[in-house]
């Protein structure tokens, strides 16, 4: 018993010397200096065409001017009828060195009513009485914002490019919210351009002298990995 043990004290003895003897491998060190790392750039732009510039301030609006209407309808956009269809084209730009994702959305709308006269009153089921409208059920004369049903009847088809991506009633493409227009890479330009239409067979009298308010938002987020 008291070999056997010995042995194995012997044995221990010498594998340590041997570990100890392992640390003269050669080496040799490389430093790699002066390494930078640079964010990249999501830069988003709106054409003005009044100002014929782009616009790269969130707080300073783009006001949709007749520059941005075909000019094929005129002055349309005061004095909307049934069949009556204009397009407005927004061009955007992706100024910076990222591929982006470009987002569109309706918000803030508003339906004005503006008075109600014979037709319109009769169309909302009222009675027209001595130049006065009498028990409509929508309300009548002028009842302000918040009244009216223009954007019910107005019908608006999102084109990003020659790709389109929504369509609807502007009420309707308003409540939906976000509408994803496609991918704007670095330094690339699009048009978004948006149709907007009066259906002749079922919009009437109910929409004359309505008028509706809303703000276009643009956004370029950066894809997801």
């Amino acid at each position: 018993m008291k070999r056997i043990i010995f042995s194995l004290m012997t044995l221990v003895a010498v594998l340590t010397v041997s570990g100890a003897g392992s640390l003269a491998y050669f080496s040799d060190t490389e430093t790699s200096t002066g390494n930078t790392f640079t964010a990249g750039t999501l830069d988003l732009k709106v054409w003005d065409y009044p100002g014929e510039s782009w616009v790269d301030d969130p707080n300073v609006p783009v006001l949709i001017s007749s520059g941005y209407w075909n000019s094929a309808i005129g002055s349309i956009i005061n004095n909307l009828k049934p069949g009556d269809e204009g397009t407005i084209t927004v061009p955007i730009r992706n100024d910076g060195s990222v591929d982006g994702v470009a987002k569109l959305q309706l918000t803030n709308l508003v339906d004005y009513e503006n008075g109600v006269n014979e037709p319109e009153c009769v169309a909302e089921g009222g009675s027209w009485i001595g130049g006065v409208c009498t028990a409509c059920a929508t309300g009548c004369g002028d009842p302000g914002p918040g009244e009216g049903e223009l954007s019910q009847y107005l019908d608006v088809v999102v084109y990003y490019g020659a790709v389109e991506v929504a369509d609807g009633t502007l009420y309707d493409l308003v409540v939906g919210g976000v509408i994803d227009l496609g991918a704007l890479a670095a330094y690339a330009e699009e048009d978004v351009v948006m149709v907007f239409s009066i259906d002749y067979l079922t919009a009437g009298n109910i929409i004359q002298s309505d008028s509706v308010d809303f703000d276009i938002t643009f956004e370029l987020i950066q894809p997801e990995p």
